[in-house]
Parts: C-alpha cells; structure tokens; sequence
C-alpha cells in the first residue's frame, strides 16, 4: 500500500543525522517507509511538520512512499479528524469493482477522503461512490462520485454467475446472493418459472442456470437489456424471455411452478395476480 506525503530530501551520508533531527521534532512518519533515490534519502514527514521542517533549512518534497505494514482497512489510512472517526462506516457494498458507501451527515465534508483511502487500500475497487439511497420509479440509487474512475458499469459476480450492471440505472445489492442461490434450489430442469419483478435478473438467471425456463417482467427497460447481457454471459440466452412491461398485463397468458415476487413493501398488492399464473402444487416465492 502507497501514498502521497511531504518528505524530506537529504543526501546518504548525512541521512542518519538529519533523521536523528526529525525524531527528535516529533516530525517524522513513522507510518511510511523512507525511500532511497540515487545518492539521496527521502524521509517522510508529517503534514502539520512541513513548515516547520523548512524553517530547518531542509529541503520538502512529495513523493510516493510505502506503509510499514499492511492496511487492513480503510479507518487505518483514512484522513479525518480524530474526534469523528467513531462515525467512519463500519460496512459498505461493493458490486463487481465498485463501491457504495452511505456516509453519515457528521462526515459529509471529509466523503472524499474516505473514498480516496477506500481505493488505497483495496486493490479489487476501481470506482466509489456515495449512496444516497433508492430513489424514483425504478428504485434506483442516487449516487455521488467520490474516487477512482468515472463509470458505473460492472461485472458482479455471484456464486460463479457474472452479471453485467450499471449501478445507476438498475437496483443491485450485494447482500441479496444468498436468496438468489437459495431459490434456485427449489428449481429443477424443465420447470417455468415467472419473474414478476425481474430487475436486472439475478433471480431469473440463476433458475435458468438449473434448466428451467423463464418468463420475466420489469417496467425499467435498462434492467431488462442488463438480464439479457446476463443471459449471455451465462449461456442461459435460450432460457429467458423478457418483457419491458408491468406483470399484471402478461400474469393472466402464463402458468408457472414458481412465480418470483421480489417487490418489497409491495409484493402482496400483486398476490392476486400470482395466483392466476402458478400452477396446482407451484410455489409462489414472495419477498415482503
């Protein structure tokens, strides 16, 4: 792990001298690893010792220096003042190389520090982003850039199913993969399974993956053009067949074994439609 801080430039043979100096100003960083460059060493200093190191008639420069040890996590590296580190967030999702972080109101000022040192620290993220909740018809998050690259689309990998997502037109959670794995072990080959709210398809996905078929609805028309790339990336294309359309206009032409009810706070108003399309012995899947 590297990062960007004032240090020191002093030539080798009076390095040990001039550190002997910066210890004893309570001015070296100790964190970082000092680094040699030709005849010269370079020695990390502190960011509030900057001044007062030149005052010493010593040479500052910024450079890119090692950590001593590994950071385990970003609360090690994260600049923020000592007194709001309790509200630093203790969980966050990351979706394929992307991270979102809900960031308290006491550290809105410092959410970008606290994107820079989550990028720093973990090699697999790419791109952070502040969550800032679901929002509108299609229940998609309102997102802020905060650190890496600029671009919200992502591969999201889930018990070796690979998905394609942009995070800023379709509602992915992470947390949901245990419920997309559990459900498919209902499924068996050749069963017709009916997604009433597909989203970008996890569900629908994973069923054809075990050899059902599968009808699946969703209004957003971005989350049916990501199930079908997901249905490519997973060879399961001949499996689905999905609507841009609400499940009430298409629930009364279907009879399936499991129908999918994924629409929390709202799943019973649409039972009766579930209802019309499950056949005698099917199981209804509802998330409430």
């Amino acid at each position: 792990m590297r990062t960007i801080s004032p240090g020191v430039l002093v030539k080798k043979e009076v390095a040990e001298s001039v550190k002997r100096k910066l210890i004893e100003a309570n001015a070296l960083n100790s964190e970082l690893r000092p680094k040699a460059v030709n005849d010269y060493v370079i020695f990390p200093i502190k960011e509030e010792s900057v001044e007062f190191v030149k005052r010493m008639g010593l040479k500052v420069v910024y450079e890119e220096f090692e950590y001593r040890h590994k950071v385990k996590t970003y609360k090690e590296i994260v600049d923020v003042p000592d007194h709001l580190r309790k509200y630093l967030p203790t969980s966050y999702d990351q979706i394929g190389d992307i991270v979102l972080i809900k960031i308290p109101n006491e550290l809105r000022e410092y959410a970008r520090n606290i994107g820079e040192a989550i990028l720093k620290t973990y090699k697999s993220v790419k791109s952070v982003y502040w969550d800032l909740g679901v929002k509108g018809l299609y229940r998609v998050r309102k997102l802020i850039h905060l650190a890496g690259e600029r671009r919200t689309e992502t591969i999201h990998r889930e018990y070796g199913m690979r998905f394609k997502v942009d995070i800023s037109k379709v509602y992915v959670s992470p947390r949901l993969a245990e419920e997309h794995k559990k459900f498919s072990e209902y499924v068996s080959e050749g069963d017709v399974v009916f997604d009433m709210f597909s989203g970008y398809g996890p569900f629908s996905i994973f069923a054809a993956r075990k050899g059902a078929f599968v009808y699946a609805t969703d209004i957003n028309p971005y989350a049916i053009h990501y199930l079908y790339e997901s249905a490519r990336l997973n060879k399961v294309q001949d499996n689905v067949l999905a609507f841009v359309s609400d499940c009430r206009k298409i629930s009364q032409s279907l009879k399936a074994d499991h129908v999918v009810m994924n629409f929390p706070h709202h799943s019973i108003d649409f039972l009766e439609h579930a209802l019309k399309t499950i056949r005698d012995r099917g199981i209804i899947h509802m998330y409430v």
